[in-house]
């Protein structure tokens, strides 16, 4: 990727003395074309960085899934490039969405980890540390597209 444009392209972060820059050429070389093309409906589902879809759950984290999991970069490829998201594309996010919450779940709904999860906590879970329902899920998928 840094060698087809020829230019680098730098983000500047943090604040005051505490400034880096990052290369995102060597950072898209790195990740890999799949995973870049990704980017753009992670980015649309996970949120952005002022207004979180998914309350404690930070990019780094859905980047990571969709790294290890071809499945998970083909719907985010499919989301970054559709406007409508079929019930095939909604069963995939909401797969996704509770591998996000829950590494080794085997629930691919999120009603069903938000159950199994307030159950595993005797009922002492904050609605914080929960998915989201499948209704606000729903919301969210019309809201991205």
């Amino acid at each position: 990727m840094h060698s087809e444009i020829g230019k680098r392209i730098l983000l500047r972060r943090g604040q005051k003395n505490q400034i880096r820059l990052i290369d995102i050429s060597k950072l898209g070389t790195a990740l890999g074309k799949e995973v870049c093309e990704a980017l753009v409906g992670v980015h649309v589902w996970t949120g952005c960085d002022s207004v979180s879809s998914f309350a404690g759950k930070e990019k780094v984290k859905a980047v990571n899934l969709i790294r290890k999991n071809e499945q998970f970069r083909d719907t985010f490829v499919h989301l970054g490039q559709q406007w409508s998201v079929s019930d095939e594309l909604f069963d995939a996010l909401q797969e996704f969405t509770c591998s996000m919450y829950c590494r080794n779940t085997k629930a691919k709904e999120v009603n069903e980890l938000r159950y199994n999860m307030f159950c595993a906590r005797k009922g002492d879970a904050s609605s914080g540390q929960l998915p989201p329902c499948k209704d606000a899920l729903i919301a969210t998928a019309y809201k991205t597209c």
